[in-house]
C-alpha cells in the first residue's frame, strides 16, 4: 500500500489461479517441487555449514535466508539465475530492507502514514 507496489493487480492473480489451480496437475507439480526443494536445501546447508571436529558457532539467520532464497529461486526462476551471488545478496537484501521499512512504518501513527512512509529510507530504495 505505501511502497507502491499493487498487489491486487487482476492479471497477477488470474496467473496465480491458472498456473497453480488445476487439479490434475498438482499431485506430480508437489511430487516435482518436493524433490527440488529437498535437493536444494542440502546443497544450501552443506555449502555453507562445513564440517568439524568441535563445536563451531553457526551464523544460523545468515544461512536460513540463503537457503530460502535459493529454494525460492530455483523453483521461480530456473538454475540460470539463482545461484549467482548477485541474485542471492539482492533477495536477501530487499527481503531484510522491505522487513525494516514495514516495522518503521508500524511505528508511524495510522493517519500520518500517509505522509510520512513514502519519505522513509527503506521505501525510496
Amino acid at each position: 500500500k505505501y511502497t507502491g507496489n499493487r498487489t491486487d493487480d487482476p492479471d497477477m492473480i488470474h496467473s496465480i489461479r491458472a498456473d497453480f489451480t488445476p487439479s490434475h496437475v498438482i499431485p506430480d507439480l508437489l511430487r516435482r517441487l518436493n524433490d527440488t526443494v529437498k535437493c536444494e536445501i542440502n546443497i544450501g546447508v552443506d555449502t555453507p555449514i562445513p564440517l568439524c571436529k568441535d563445536w563451531t558457532r553457526v551464523p544460523v539467520h545468515h544461512i536460513v535466508t540463503r537457503v530460502i532464497t535459493q529454494v525460492s529461486g530455483r523453483l521461480f526462476l530456473g538454475q540460470e539465475i539463482y545461484q549467482t551471488s548477485e541474485y542471492i545478496d539482492q533477495a536477501v537484501n530487499y527481503t531484510t530492507d522491505a522487513i525494516d521499512a514495514i516495522i518503521a512504518i508500524k511505528k508511524i501513527y495510522l493517519w500520518l502514514r500517509f505522509i510520512f512512509a513514502p519519505r522513509l529510507a527503506g521505501i525510496r530504495n
